[in-house]
């Protein structure tokens, strides 16, 4: 009997396209430059919405923490 190489049997399924999850990752923000997307990498603080004050419609329907 003949013994069988050391080479290991082929992966089964798709193979992958990219080596590396960095390669994956630039080809993506890639592909977002050519369809005209920016990236952005900074955090932008978000504004809080307004109270409600009114002299002219009553509030007091609404709950207490949306009135202000």
């Amino acid at each position: 009997m003949e013994s069988q190489s050391d080479t290991p049997p082929p992966k089964r399924g798709r193979p992958r396209k990219y080596a590396t999850a960095a390669e994956r990752q630039a080809a993506y923000r890639e592909r977002l430059r050519e369809r005209g997307v920016r990236e952005v990498r900074r955090l932008v603080p978000t504004h809080p919405e307004p109270l409600l004050r009114s002299a002219v419609i009553d509030l007091s329907a609404l709950p207490p923490w949306k009135r202000g």
